[in-house]
C-alpha cells in the first residue's frame, strides 16, 4: 500500500490591539437624520488586510451599555453598538474583553457588551456573565486547527468588580489553571492575550516579559499583548 500524502493544515491569524471609540469617531459617525451611527468607514482601509487573514483577533476596549445616557470616551467609555457590528462588518472575528476599561458602565455595561457582542457575531473572552460561562474556554476551529483563547487584565482603573467571575484579573494560580484546562480540550495551539505594560511605551518592562514567560511556561503558544497603543518588540 503507498503511504498516504500527509495533510498540512494552514491558518493565518491577523492580531491587531485596541479597538476603541473616541469622541471624534462617534460624533462623525453620527447621522441626525435617521438618529442612527454608522462607523463602517473606521475598518476600509484594513479591510483588504484583514480578508486575508483567516481570523482576525483584537481587544474591544470599550462597552456597549446602552446609548441612553449618551455616548462617552475617555475616561469611561460606552460606545455605541453600531460600533460593534462595523468591527464585524470590517472583518474582525474574535475580541477580548478583560482590559482597564470592561467596567466604565459597571456590571449593567459590562453584561450588556457581552449581548451585543453575540447579537453581531464577535466571539469574545475574558469577561463574563456567570461563574458557568467564565469556566468555558473559548475554542475556534478553522482549516482543521483548534485554537483556545484565554484573556485577563491588569486591573479595572479602580472600579471594584461586582462579582469575581466577571473579569479574568491576572492572577497567576488562575492563569496556570486555565491553561490547564484549556489542554484537556486538545488544541494546537493556546493563544493568550493578556492586557498589560505600559501606555505608550516602545519596550516591554522586564515584569510585563515575565508574565509572557510564565503563560509560556504553563503551556502557552502565543501571547498577543494588549494596552500600550504602540508596536514593541516582539520575541
Amino acid at each position: 500500500e503507498e503511504e498516504p500524502e500527509p495533510v498540512t493544515h494552514t491558518l493565518r491569524l491577523t492580531a491587531i490591539g485596541d479597538i476603541m471609540c473616541h469622541s471624534w469617531q462617534y460624533n462623525e459617525a453620527y447621522d441626525s437624520a435617521t438618529d442612527s451611527y454608522d462607523f463602517h468607514h473606521n475598518y476600509q482601509d484594513m479591510k483588504a488586510y484583514f480578508d486575508q487573514a483567516d481570523l482576525v483577533v483584537g481587544n474591544m476596549e470599550t462597552v456597549f451599555a446602552g446609548t441612553e445616557n449618551g455616548c462617552s470616551d475617555f475616561p469611561t467609555f460606552n460606545s455605541p453598538d453600531a460600533f460593534a457590528q462595523a468591527a464585524k462588518d470590517g472583518g474582525v472575528d474574535l475580541v477580548t474583553t478583560a482590559n482597564n476599561h470592561c467596567m466604565d458602565q459597571r456590571e449593567a455595561g459590562l453584561l450588556r457588551t457581552l449581548d451585543v457582542l453575540d447579537e453581531v457575531g464577535l466571539l469574545h473572552m475574558g469577561t463574563y456573565r456567570s461563574q458557568a460561562e467564565r469556566n468555558q474556554v473559548l475554542f475556534v476551529e478553522k482549516n482543521g486547527i483548534k485554537l483556545a483563547f484565554l484573556s485577563y487584565t491588569y486591573g479595572t482603573n479602580g472600579i471594584p468588580v461586582a462579582q469575581d467571575y466577571e473579569v479574568n484579573l491576572m492572577d497567576e494560580a488562575l492563569i496556570r489553571a486555565d491553561i490547564a484546562k484549556a489542554k484537556e480540550g486538545n488544541p494546537d495551539f493556546i493563544i493568550v492575550m493578556p492586557h498589560m505594560g505600559n501606555e505608550y511605551e516602545t519596550y516591554p518592562w522586564e515584569v510585563f516579559q515575565d508574565w509572557a514567560n510564565m503563560m509560556i511556561d504553563a503551556g502557552a503558544d502565543i501571547i498577543l499583548a494588549s494596552h500600550p497603543h504602540v508596536l514593541q518588540p516582539m520575541e
